[in-house]
């Protein structure tokens, strides 16, 4: 009321509230309120202005987590395209925009373009956050998530793992990061066939998301949905077994 609906500072509390929205999986909300952020700010900062690519970068978020991923990379592009005019080429800021171009390339199912946009992220954070900092090693876990679709388990684990010192080291083993690199690694671990750890690991992870991320939340169903099939695997391989060894006994007897 007191600043008016074209604001700066009314776009900024349009956007944050947007944030707190998409977090609470609320997106058809949340990108009502990026896209009034997005008016004011192209109205009152222009097209080239960082906050303007923030809206961008927001909108493309939510699309992603709708599924729409061909406008979520076209958002992506202009959060991209503004920020490496404004902020330079090693710029934190661009590092996120390449990180989820990754995700984007990911669930598009294109992982060697994934990976090159994850690894673009990983030499910018290392360069200007340093190597012990936690969005380093999200981003060396999610180098690994990326890493396991492709079947190259081995590099995988140890993208993982490098994450998970640094996660251990710096926010604990309750950590939400810490849960997601968790479970990544159980999912290496369960295509390995290696399937007691794989449990172990998913339990584990299942445990941190239940807690910091709710019952409800789409990290927490696919834990639980790697821990059945983990277990049905594993009473399949038993099953197998016992027939084998009956097999094997009837074969003796005759």
């Amino acid at each position: 009321k007191a600043l008016g609906p074209d604001h700066v500072k009314t776009a900024d509390a349009y956007f944050g509230m947007a944030n707190v929205l998409k977090d609470q999986a609320k997106l058809e909300e949340a990108m009502s309120l990026y896209q009034k952020a997005l008016d004011i700010r192209l109205k009152a900062l222009g097209p080239d202005h960082v906050k303007t690519a923030d809206a961008y970068f927001g909108m493309a978020n939510v699309l992603k987590d709708q599924g729409k991923l061909e406008e979520a990379m076209a958002q992506c592009q202009k959060a991209l395209d503004i920020r490496l005019k404004v902020l330079g080429p090693d710029h934190e800021d661009m590092a996120s925009t390449y990180y989820n171009m990754g995700h984007i390339l990911q669930d598009q199912d294109k992982l060697e373009e994934a990976l090159q946009m994850k690894e673009k992220a990983l030499d910018i954070r290392l360069k200007v956050l340093g190597p012990d900092h936690t969005t380093t090693a999200d981003t060396y876990s999610g180098i690994g998530d990326t890493l396991c679709k492709q079947g190259k388990l081995e590099d995988a684990l140890v993208s993982c793992q490098k994450a998970l010192d640094i996660q251990l080291s710096s926010v604990g083993d309750s950590h939400s990061s810490t849960g997601i690199t968790f479970h990544t690694i159980a999912e290496i671990l369960f295509k390995q066939d290696k399937l007691v750890e794989a449990m172990a690991l998913c339990q584990h992870a299942l445990a941190i998301y239940w807690r910091t991320l709710g019952p409800g939340h789409p990290s927490t169903a696919k834990a639980k949905k790697l821990m059945e099939v983990a277990q049905s695997t594993m009473t399949e391989n038993c099953v197998k077994r016992k027939r084998k060894e009956v097999l094997g006994r009837t074969d003796s007897a005759i």
